[in-house]
């Protein structure tokens, strides 16, 4: 059996159930399905000490797998993997903050023999932003193989139909402007115009009614729950401006959900051919993430939401949408690890 050194960081941190530390997770359980050995690396590599560390956990045949650039060290002493989730600090204004430190780690991944982008789009923006370096790495590029509870396939899919709400998730305790959660009010103002309820679940709900006093509140502790939810809703709405991939909307779709989001980033590979992609009026590129939702979006998503009272429509879009989820399956992933390692051995 070969043996991989993984960095796992974030699975110490707060949130690990979500975002990073579901990725970290999904990585070890995929080594472990190839045949492969995970060797951890709990503690962040950005120190002196860090070559000292690998080569007393690894000899340096043993190739790295980071899950985010900036946890790459300085020196390269062995084979690199870097998963690059998302380029939001090079794309976005509003989180240019970072500068020159968040340049200077996507530069150092550049020097991996293996990029593993969770997105074409990802890979994209990653390739622009490194130049002629990209000609030497290896991209491989795989979504997270997204995680529901099993449902028996003779469940009938137009179960949401006639349901009193949309759905929608949430997570209020830090600003993340690209989120767009300014715009749940008007679209919440909207759903309640048809006669349904706009329900948000997720983090920090206390400061949902200061931010859209329309929305419904609905905690959701765990992933049983979470899913429960999501499959009850008639649809699940995301409002996100820019997603590396975008767990929420798959997890709605492997449950039969139809989603509306707007045509974005890789928002447009998630929710691919299963319907509900709303152009978005103000694309990241060119707009600021604190305009407003124009009355026009709102009423456009609106409309989707109705149409789904048709059952035999909603039906094709529940079928298409477990149809597109099924693309991030495990084995989707697992062919995806196998191939970064057959470019490090």
């Amino acid at each position: 059996m070969g043996s991989v050194l993984l960095e796992t960081a974030s699975l110490s941190r707060p949130g690990a159930d979500r975002g990073l530390g579901r990725y970290t997770r999904a990585l070890m359980s995929a080594y472990g399905r190839v045949g492969i050995r995970v060797i951890e690396v709990p503690e962040p590599l950005s120190g002196p000490g860090a070559t000292r560390t690998l080569r007393q956990l690894g000899g340096e045949a043993t190739p790295l797998h980071v899950t985010a650039p900036g946890l790459l060290p300085l020196k390269k002493d062995r084979a690199w993997i870097c998963s690059v989730q998302d380029t939001i600090p090079l794309d976005l204004r509003e989180y240019q903050r970072f500068g020159i430190r968040s340049r200077l780690h996507y530069m150092n991944a550049s020097r991996a023999e293996v990029v593993f982008a969770n997105s074409r789009h990802t890979q994209e923006r990653f390739s622009k932003f490194v130049g002629r370096r990209s000609q030497a790495i290896k991209f491989v590029t795989a979504g997270m193989p997204v995680t529901t509870k099993p449902i028996s396939s003779s469940e009938p899919l137009g179960r949401g139909v006639g349901e009193d709400y949309v759905a929608a998730m949430v997570d209020l305790r830090t600003p993340d402007p690209r989120k767009r959660m300014h715009w749940l009010e008007p679209i919440a103002e909207e759903v309640l115009s048809i006669g349904l309820t706009l329900r948000v679940t997720g983090r920090g709900l206390d400061r949902l009614p200061a931010l859209a006093p329309h929305a419904v509140p609905t905690e959701t502790p765990d992933d049983e729950s979470l899913w429960s939810f999501l499959a009850g809703a008639r649809a699940f709405v995301y409002t996100s401006a820019y997603e590396g991939q975008g767990l929420p909307p798959l997890e709605a779709m492997a449950l039969g959900t139809p989603v509306v989001a707007f045509a974005n980033s890789s928002v447009q590979e998630v929710v691919g051919d299963s319907g509900g992609l709303i152009s978005d009026p103000r694309p990241w590129q060119s707009a600021s993430l604190d305009a407003p939702l124009p009355k026009a979006s709102a009423s456009a998503i609106a409309r989707e939401v109705r149409r789904l009272e048709d059952a035999e429509y909603r039906h094709r879009r529940s079928v298409a949408s477990r149809r597109q989820a099924r693309l991030f399956s495990e084995a989707n992933f697992d062919a995806a690890v196998r191939a970064c390692l057959k470019a490090v051995t």
